[in-house]
């Protein structure tokens, strides 16, 4: 079931029940407000012994990563920061040289993935 964060079972908004599932459900969340969210696996007797934690946002709404600064020295810590980024599994965020950034050509890409081969960190 999917609740506002921080709700229990009793403040469901969504519910699909899981009899004959192979892992996988789909929920309805045309109906959600933005703002944050939690997934719930709620056994029988109520009680819940997994959440997952998801943010619904606007439609249109457009991710955004940025740095505390714009220049670092040298092993100085880079402070990174994102709205609205969906947070696939496998998301990671690079460090390029100046003018290396990721590659805009098929000559540069590998196995479907492109650019990732001019990162430093």
């Amino acid at each position: 079931m999917l609740v506002r964060s921080g709700g229990s079972p009793a403040d469901a908004l969504v519910s699909v029940p899981a009899v004959g599932s192979d892992g996988v459900l789909a929920f309805d969340t045309g109906g959600l407000r933005a703002g944050p969210h939690e997934a719930l696996l709620v056994r029988d007797d109520g009680s819940v012994p997994s959440r997952s934690p998801f943010w619904v946002y606007e439609p249109g709404t457009e991710p955004s990563v940025r740095t505390s600064k714009r220049v670092y020295v040298v092993g100085e810590p880079i402070r990174v920061s994102w709205k609205a980024a969906p947070g696939y599994r496998w998301d990671w965020l690079g460090v390029f040289a100046p003018g290396r950034g990721p590659a805009r050509n098929a000559e540069d890409c590998n196995a479907g993935t492109c650019g990732n081969g001019h990162y430093l960190l």
